[in-house]
C-alpha cells in the first residue's frame, strides 16, 4: 500500500511539472508576442508622431547610408574593410574593383551573412535592439539574426577616398512561416562597422 502511495505521488509530481514547463513556455511565447506587437505599435506611432530632434535611442544611429571621406590611399581603405570583416569572422561573398579612363579606381565589396545571435531564447531581444522595424509575426520564434554588408569605394580626382555602405538585417522564423526574412538595421552595428574600419585603417596603413 505504502509503495503504491509513493508511486502515484511520483506521478503525480512528473503530471505537475510537465504542466509546469508547458505552461510556462506558453507564458514566454505569449510575451514575445505581446513585445513584438508592443514593439511594432511603438514603431509605427514614432513614425508619425516623433519630430526628428526626438528619435528614440533605438534610432539614433540610422541613416539611409553611412559615409566617409578618408585622406587614405584606395589599396589601405580597401584593406581595412576587410580587415574589419575578418574581425567579427564575417567571410566575403563578393569583391571587385577597377581603374576608370582617368586613372581612377572604384570597388564593392559585399559580405556574406555575419550573424550575430543564435538560439530561440534570446534572439528575439537581440533583433529588436538592432531593427529599425521587424516583421510582426505572431507567435513567431526566431532562431538566428544576421547582417550582410554592402561598400561602396571610390577614388576622387584630389587624392581622398570615398567610402559608402549599408547594412540590411535578416533571421530566420522557425513556428510560423518557417523561413528568412530581411528588414532594415537601426543602424547601431553600421556604426559600430564604421568605427572599426576607422581604427583598421591605422593599422594597416603602418603593415
Amino acid at each position: 500500500m505504502k509503495t503504491r502511495l509513493v508511486c502515484l505521488l511520483s506521478v503525480l509530481a512528473l503530471i505537475f511539472a510537465f504542466n509546469f514547463s508547458v505552461y510556462a513556455q506558453e507564458e514566454k511565447k505569449k510575451q514575445e508576442e505581446e513585445e513584438q506587437i508592443q514593439f511594432q505599435e511603438e514603431f509605427q506611432k514614432g513614425k508619425i508622431e516623433e519630430k526628428p530632434e526626438e528619435l528614440p535611442d533605438r534610432l539614433k544611429y540610422y541613416k539611409e547610408k553611412y559615409e566617409e571621406t578618408f585622406s587614405e590611399p584606395f589599396d589601405v581603405v580597401w584593406r581595412a574593410i576587410k580587415k574589419s570583416l575578418d574581425d567579427i569572422g564575417c567571410m566575403i561573398n563578393y569583391e571587385k574593383y577597377q581603374q576608370d579612363d582617368e586613372g581612377f579606381l572604384s570597388g564593392t565589396i559585399k559580405s556574406d551573412f555575419c550573424v550575430f545571435a543564435m538560439g530561440k531564447d534570446t534572439t528575439f531581444q537581440v533583433l529588436k535592439r538592432y531593427s529599425y522595424e521587424m516583421p510582426l509575426i505572431r507567435g513567431g520564434i526566431w532562431i538566428n539574426g544576421r547582417i550582410n554588408y554592402t561598400f561602396k569605394v571610390k577614388e576622387n580626382k584630389d587624392g581622398t577616398v570615398y567610402l559608402s555602405f549599408t547594412g540590411r538585417l535578416s533571421g530566420f522564423e522557425d513556428f510560423v512561416t518557417h523561413q528568412v526574412h530581411f528588414w532594415k538595421s537601426n543602424g547601431y552595428l553600421e556604426t559600430q562597422m564604421m568605427e572599426r574600419i576607422k581604427k583598421n585603417i591605422s593599422l594597416v596603413r603602418n603593415e
